[in-house]
């Protein structure tokens, strides 16, 4: 509700400070307390991310659109869906990210969702030893 709240009057501060507070959330209720950690270890960079595309409102109303979706999955316990939503969300988040970049949106290509097991590697990054 406080999210929906902060799209509607345009509160990019009080969505961003919500946004993390959801993705916290996810990862601290996940049941993996590696995965939880790992996440915190990382939690600033993540949000440095948010803070920049949060200054753009479409990035927030289509975040919480996909928020509530997720959100929806997991209480149907429809945890294939659930994953395939997280994917798109997370390559919805680093295309856009990208797109703020000079010079880095046509330097990537859109990756395909991964699949779970898998690693998604860009295709058209440099090989780094692999």
């Amino acid at each position: 509700r406080d999210m929906r709240r902060a799209v509607t009057e345009r509160d990019a501060s009080a969505y961003r400070r919500l946004d993390a507070e959801f993705h916290r959330s996810l990862f601290r209720y996940c049941g993996n307390r590696l995965l939880a950690e790992a996440y915190e270890s990382i939690e600033f960079r993540v949000q440095s991310l948010r803070t920049r595309l949060s200054t753009k409102h479409s990035n927030n109303a289509t975040s919480l659109t996909e928020h509530e979706e997720i959100v929806r999955t997991l209480v149907a316990r429809d945890i294939d869906r659930a994953v395939d939503l997280l994917v798109e969300h997370v390559t919805l988040t680093e295309s856009n990210y990208l797109q703020l970049i000079p010079g880095t949106a046509s330097a990537y290509t859109a990756a395909p969702p991964v699949q779970p097991g898998r690693t998604r590697v860009n295709p058209t990054a440099p090989d780094r030893g692999r």
